[in-house]
């Protein structure tokens, strides 16, 4: 089998690229954008965990309840503020809860976020938003689960000092260990129709190209196959049997290409029109001038009399 060295090099590039994507490591599965840019992110502090696992155990917490909130939960949890407004708009709170389940079964919760907008150094007005309830179907007794939600967008007229808010309403066969609460601001960049390609699979597709052109030139290069020829086929002529012509002035070697045969056919056509010809030239009748003929006549007797 013969290729060429470039055709070569190629399939050897194409097998050192495929062992290189196999070798690099898996993407991580990217965080997903609930905005243009993340402004904050908050751990809630272990009193708040306790409290809401006191809430789903369904006993009261001994905190005194926030003065005229609109929450579900009276005491929900208030972070810290942020400037926020126009060029930002509009801005998303996500929730993440992360626990173990404490049975088998459905795991189901429910919570509210919201803004606390600063008015004035003595006015506070409250916006609540509803987060769709995280839940999780089917886990084990023990297993690790971890829920995403995320609120409504909010837009601020001007510009304006806000605090990030969250409470719970309900929380089903869950027992929390961490709560995690994330702003964003912004239109979130729209996605394309094609997915994003790794570095991994792109290498892996560039090697995969390179392989099949190698095997396309080793393909290429291998020699025909015997191959029988159509039954209709004319009978390949003996080279042996061909007659060299040489022309005026050429040496041997240098001889004109054999010329095919005449078919009988022809011959016979060829025939047919000589004969034709020749026919039709012995019958063709002369006819003289008589008076022509009797003046030539007169003519050669003339000198004959004059004598």
């Amino acid at each position: 089998m013969v290729w060429s060295s470039w055709s070569g090099f190629g399939g050897m590039l194409g097998v050192a690229g495929l062992l290189a994507a196999l070798a690099l490591p898996a993407p991580e599965p990217e965080t997903r954008a609930y905005g243009k840019h993340l402004v904050a992110k908050y751990q809630l502090p272990a009193s708040s965990i306790e409290r809401y696992a006191a809430l789903a155990a369904g006993k009261a917490g001994h905190e005194a309840p926030r003065g005229n909130s609109r929450f579900a939960d009276r005491v929900p949890w208030v972070g810290p503020e942020l400037s926020a407004g126009a060029g930002h708009n509009p801005y998303v709170l996500v929730l993440s809860v992360s626990g173990v389940a404490t049975a088998a079964g459905d795991v189901h919760s429910e919570w509210q976020a919201g803004w606390e907008v600063h008015e004035s150094r003595n006015e506070n007005r409250e916006v609540v938003l509803a987060i769709p309830g995280p839940s999780m179907l089917g886990v084990a007794a023990g297993e690790r689960v971890s829920l995403t939600g995320a609120s409504g967008p909010v837009s601020f007229r001007g510009q304006r000092d806000v605090s990030p808010m969250l409470g719970l309403v309900h929380m089903h066969n869950l027992k929390i260990d961490a709560v995690q609460v994330q702003v964003w601001s912004g239109m979130a960049a729209l996605a394309w129709p094609a997915a994003r390609v790794s570095a991994r699979a792109l290498l892996a597709t560039l090697s995969t190209g390179l392989l099949l052109w190698w095997l396309a030139g080793l393909r290429s290069c291998a020699p025909p196959a015997n191959r029988i020829p159509p039954a209709n086929s004319p009978e390949p002529r003996d080279p042996a049997s061909a007659v060299d012509i040489l022309l005026p002035g050429s040496t041997a070697g240098t001889a004109l290409p054999p010329v095919d045969a005449p078919s009988t056919s022809h011959k016979t056509r060829v025939f047919e029109a000589l004969n034709q010809v020749l026919t039709v030239g012995l019958c063709v009748t002369t006819v003289f001038d008589d008076a022509r003929t009797s003046d030539t006549q007169t003519d050669r007797q003339s000198p004959a009399a004059g004598s």
